[in-house]
C-alpha cells in the first residue's frame, strides 16, 4: 500500500497542476479560516452552535489521531515527491485534517439542504492535498471515513 499511495501522490503530481490554484482548493480548510468560516456561516445562520461545536470537537479529535499515529508526510519520505507549500506544517500526515474537516462540512450541509453536490468541495480539497505532496491518497480517504464516522457517532450521542 506504501509504494501504490506514494505513486498516486508522484503521478498526480507529474500532472503539473497550477500550484496557486491546487493551494486555493484547501485554503479555507486552513486553521485560520476555518475560524473565519465558522463565524461567517453562523453568522448567516447556516450553520447553529451545535454545528461549530461538532466541527471544533473534530478537529480536536482528528489532531489527536495524527499524533498517535504520527505518519510521516509524503514528501519527507520518498525525494519525488515535492512539497509545493511555503508554510510550516506539523510533521503528520494521516489522516488528513483538509479532508476530515471539509468533508464534514459537506455532511452537516448536506443534512440542512439535501444536495450531494457538497460533496464535490471534499473530493476537491483531497485532491489538492495530494497535488501539493502533504498527503497520500490513504490519508485523504481516512479522513473522509473518519469524518464521517465521527459525524454520525456525534449525531448518536447528543
Amino acid at each position: 500500500m506504501k509504494n501504490l499511495d506514494q505513486d498516486i501522490v508522484i503521478k498526480i503530481q507529474d500532472l503539473k497542476l497550477d500550484t496557486d490554484f491546487i493551494k486555493m482548493l484547501s485554503r479555507p480548510f486552513n486553521f485560520y479560516e476555518t475560524g473565519i468560516n465558522l463565524l461567517m456561516l453562523k453568522l448567516l445562520n447556516i450553520f447553529s452552535y451545535n454545528d461549530i461545536k461538532k466541527l471544533l470537537v473534530g478537529l480536536a479529535f482528528v489532531h489527536y489521531v495524527k499524533y498517535v499515529i504520527k505518519r510521516t508526510r509524503p514528501y519527507n519520505v520518498n525525494k519525488k515527491i515535492k512539497k509545493t507549500l511555503n508554510k510550516r506544517l506539523d510533521p503528520y500526515s494521516f489522516p488528513s485534517g483538509h479532508s476530515f474537516s471539509a468533508f464534514l462540512y459537506a455532511l452537516i450541509l448536506y443534512n440542512k439542504y439535501k444536495s450531494p453536490l457538497f460533496f464535490i468541495i471534499p473530493i476537491l480539497v483531497g485532491f489538492s492535498r495530494m497535488c501539493l505532496g502533504v498527503h497520500y491518497p490513504s490519508d485523504v480517504i481516512s479522513g473522509f471515513a473518519i469524518s464521517y464516522f465521527f459525524n454520525y457517532f456525534y449525531d448518536s450521542i447528543k
